[in-house]
């Protein structure tokens, strides 16, 4: 079978992959943390946009409901974790004929400039897609600005430079004295398809298209062939991290399955992708229209699942938890290897996950997972993967994940 040796207590620093990468996610346990039948009147909602103001998380959504309609709902958190339902449509669409978010509005995109909150958001009315404007105090009774664009909108694709078909998914960010706005371009030919486009502003209101070395224009194309990535990109949201503008974005492969991809640009404009650990160099797997918010040394994500809203965590310098002795740390859970063993003690009650991952980050098995009380446990690996497979001779890590906090163990296997 082969010889596994323990030796537990450090982080593997391969694990990391590139320690400004910020591919790898650690989900939280008891996901989702916003359920689909959360906000009741709605037939589903998607596109989570969280900011943290002050010691206050809020939360801006899209919900769908009957008969076809979109508004943007509200809601606020002390932790990220458990919502409030503060306002089913906080922002509803116009009415009437004319305006350009007359029939439909979402995908809000949220930031606060002194105290005042505003919002850039997709619209659809006569057209199916420009980029409104609007502003609030208090997150909830909202005030719609109509500007220089088609219908009212404030950015049109005529100020776009005329190839797209409609505008999506606006992501704004304060950098210095510039907003910069990163957006899906939509395109038609058998289907809808998206790329990211990019525009600068001083108010929020006026913008200037600049454009990007990819098609039409645009600043990040669709993935090469076989990428999860391959047929379409858009829902970009982004986090400026010192120099570092890091993207993370929707990506859309030939049969439609929805993952979250990572790229990195030094200007917002020439973009990176980093392959991360899921499938065809996706970050996240089948999820998507995800929202990132840096918190302190934390980068925190609100995605879509297909099951509400998730959230995960990943630390500013890509390593994945803090590793731990062999000894039991107050309110910390231990792990401990022998052989093919694997002992965990979880100090607290609470739900789970043991995984192991290969040197290229990728989850390989997930040996125990669920709610546990607190006591001791005992998993066995026999050497095989998920999928039944032997895994290759080499180094792997063991992650226990619980309400404790992670820890690692290291395994090296020799056929």
């Amino acid at each position: 079978m082969g010889k596994v040796s323990a030796l537990t207590g450090l982080l593997l620093a391969m694990l990391s992959l590139n320690a400004s990468a910020q591919t790898i996610w650690t989900p939280y346990v008891s996901n989702p943390v916003v359920p689909p039948n959360f906000d009741p009147s709605a037939t589903s909602i998607y596109g989570p946009n969280v900011i943290k103001d002050g010691s206050t998380y809020r939360l801006w959504y899209t919900r769908k409901c009957t008969p076809d309609s979109e508004k943007i709902g509200y809601a606020t958190s002390s932790d990220g974790i458990a919502w409030t339902l503060v306002d089913s449509a906080a922002l509803r669409p116009a009415g009437g004929s004319t305006l350009f978010d007359c029939d439909k509005l979402g995908q809000p995109c949220v930031i606060k400039i002194n105290d005042t909150l505003r919002m850039w958001y997709w619209g659809s009315g006569p057209h199916i897609g420009n980029i409104g404007h609007a502003w609030s105090t208090d997150g909830q009774h909202w005030t719609k600005v109509r500007g220089p664009g088609t219908d009212s909108s404030v950015y049109d694709r005529t100020q776009d430079g005329g190839t797209s078909l409609a505008l999506v998914t606006p992501c704004v960010i304060k950098d210095g004295d510039t907003l910069r706005m990163w957006y899906g371009r939509g395109y038609y030919s058998t289907q809808l398809y998206c790329r990211l486009g990019y525009a600068v502003s001083t108010n929020g209101i006026n913008w200037t298209h600049v454009s990007g070395s990819g098609s039409n224009g645009c600043v990040l194309d669709a993935g090469a062939s076989g990428q999860f990535d391959e047929f379409s990109v858009y829902y970009p949201t982004v986090v400026k991290d010192g120099s570092v503008y890091r993207m993370w974005y929707d990506g859309i492969n030939n049969i439609g399955v929805e993952c979250i991809g990572y790229a990195t640009s030094n200007d917002g404009i020439n973009w990176t992708r980093h392959d991360g650990t899921g499938a065809n160099g996706s970050t996240i797997y089948n999820a998507g229209t995800s929202c990132v918010v840096l918190d302190g040394s934390t980068f925190k994500m609100w995605y879509s699942d297909g099951s509400g809203f998730s959230y995960a965590t990943a630390p500013v310098n890509g390593v994945a938890g803090k590793p731990v002795s062999d000894e039991l740390k107050p309110g910390r859970p231990a792990l401990r290897i022998s052989g093919m063993t694997l002992d965990y003690t979880l100090p607290h009650s609470g739900n789970m996950r043991l995984s192991l991952y290969n040197t290229a980050g990728q989850m390989i098995r997930t040996l125990s997972q669920g709610y546990r009380g607190a006591g001791q446990y005992r998993a066995n690996w026999d050497g095989r993967n998920q999928d039944g497979r032997k895994a290759a001779s080499g180094v792997y890590m063991a992650r226990l994940t619980s309400d404790g906090g992670p820890v690692f163990g290291k395994l090296v296997i020799v056929r």
